[in-house]
């Protein structure tokens, strides 16, 4: 092999503090959320299972009904992705709307993500959305989170509004399920990402980077989330 000149770590130097490497160009990537996941079902029955119990325990009476209860937990999902996008929403994220502890976790990572190295700007959507998934009056919501509100005191717990900031998680957002398995671009992300993304059937970044990583199926997935609907006593 040639013999590298002596002075060339000293241009390698000189050059590292004045040319930083940047992409041309970013590509805005939609990565598709889905609140028709077996993922979130498992959590929201499993929640609203707990609940009905422990209300009965104390000699109450939940009065929301199982439907109402997974229409409000997707106008929630939905409300999150259209704040991202700039669209118009029911309820901004500042207005205390209960949300359950564990959805409010996977909210967090839901937004734009950039990262330099791939060149790739990562942008939520939305799929496979019902009109009679959801709720389409602003009551609806206050009048249903106003009662989950009362269950603190049986150990419910829950976050109030959604995040303002538009980030998301880079590690989040580049999960993809791909037959049944969560993959992802890398074997850096911590499995918590899986979870979280899998609830709403992340995926997408496929279409422009390949996940090799597998974090597990779906399947399991959904079996694990049922300990994270438990009510805290």
């Amino acid at each position: 092999m040639e013999q590298m000149s002596p002075y060339f770590k000293d241009v390698m130097n000189y050059i590292e503090k004045n040319v930083s490497p940047m992409p041309a160009e970013f590509t805005e990537v939609s990565v598709e959320v889905d609140f028709n996941s077996p993922v979130l079902d498992t959590y929201v029955d499993e929640l609203y299972s707990n609940i009905m119990m422990a209300v009965e325990m104390k000699g109450g009476v939940f009065n929301i009904q199982e439907e109402e209860f997974v229409k409000y937990i997707n106008t929630i999902i939905k409300m999150r992705v259209d704040y991202v996008c700039g669209f118009k929403v029911m309820m901004g994220p500042t207005e205390r709307l209960v949300v359950p502890s564990y959805l409010s976790c996977v909210l967090s990572n839901i937004g734009r993500a950039r990262h330099l190295d791939y060149g790739v700007e990562l942008v939520p959507k939305l799929v496979s959305q019902l009109k009679d998934q959801v709720f389409d009056k602003k009551s609806d919501l206050i009048s249903i989170s106003n009662a989950l509100r009362l269950l603190k005191g049986i150990g419910f717990e829950y976050a109030e509004g959604y995040t303002r900031s538009k980030e998301g998680s880079f590690d989040f957002m580049t999960m993809t399920l791909m037959d049944g398995m969560v993959r992802n671009i890398s074997k850096d992300p911590h499995p918590v990402y899986a979870l979280l993304s899998s609830t709403l059937n992340v995926r997408g970044v496929e279409s422009v980077l390949s996940p090799r990583i597998s974090y597990g199926s779906q399947a399991h997935l959904a079996n694990l989330v049922r300990g994270l609907a438990t009510l805290k006593v």
